[in-house]
């Protein structure tokens, strides 16, 4: 039997410069490599486009808040937990998103025994109706 391709490496993609932290998994790097334009274990490489972060505590989630600020807005992370009843829960991850301001808005099954969550830059809050249509705020205003 040919072994199964980790999920998470297709929603990644080729071409992509990808920061690895807490996962060890060498077929997920074999197939990182053979796509994406470059792959580091450990550190966060200078224009990253995708962030992955193996987590097996609550408390590695605090990295979250530290990772957002040194990635560009468009730059997901990809949490990859344990399932099940022994792994970090969904809603947590969710939660230290929120906190971090980030929105968890994807699954990926990652291999028989872990998952991940993706956490990626929420709409700024400023945005409204208004400023991205401001010809239709005119004419509601008018409309009355």
């Amino acid at each position: 039997l040919a072994r199964k391709e980790h999920q998470l490496a297709r929603h990644i993609g080729a071409g992509q410069v990808v920061s690895v932290f807490g996962v060890s998994d060498p077929d997920f790097f074999a197939e990182l490599t053979s796509v994406c334009a470059g792959v580091t274990k450990g550190r966060l490489a200078k224009g990253s486009s995708v962030v992955v972060l193996g987590i097996e505590w609550i408390a590695a989630l605090e990295r979250l808040p530290s990772l957002r600020e040194r990635i560009s807005p468009t730059t997901p992370i990809w949490v990859v937990h344990r399932k099940g009843p022994d792994g970090v829960k969904d809603v947590d991850i969710f939660a230290a998103a929120k906190r971090a301001g980030l929105s968890a808005s994807k699954v990926a099954r990652f291999s028989e025994t872990h998952t991940a969550e993706r956490a990626k830059s929420g709409r700024p809050s400023s945005l409204t109706v208004a400023s991205l249509c401001p010809l239709v705020a005119v004419a509601a205003v008018g409309c009355r």
